[in-house]
């Protein structure tokens, strides 16, 4: 049996290598990346920044901790967080769609607390 009909959408590499790696090696070939951290607080910026050359696809990102930053600086709609909270998968889809629509990028990312979004499934 192959590890990927095994463990699908979990891996990410069949090589040793870090995820800010495989990011980069993916990037690199034409793809541009921003994040809106939150619960993370900028650590998965850093790894990415961490990689040698990563100014050529990473564009930045925003730590939106606060609700209200996350309304004003990134523009999360209220009723989003009103009714389904920070870390919920509407609110995730949303901001990583609204960061990267604000950065221009052709990926936006906004890591979540995976354990969390499961208890709502």
């Amino acid at each position: 049996m192959r590890l990927n009909a095994v463990s699908g959408e979990y891996v990410y590499s069949l090589v040793d290598e870090n995820l800010e790696e495989v990011v980069g090696n993916y990037s690199r070939k034409t793809l541009t990346i921003s994040i809106a951290e939150s619960c993370t607080g900028g650590y998965v910026s850093h790894l990415i920044t961490s990689v040698p050359g990563s100014s050529e696809y990473f564009l930045g990102s925003i730590i939106p901790y606060a609700y209200e930053i996350k309304m004003r600086q990134l523009g999360v709609k209220p009723e989003t967080l009103e009714t389904y909270g920070a870390v919920s998968e509407p609110t995730i889809i949303e901001m990583a769609n609204l960061v990267r629509a604000k950065f221009n990028t052709d990926i936006g990312v906004a890591p979540a607390v995976l354990q969390d979004l499961e208890e709502q499934r």
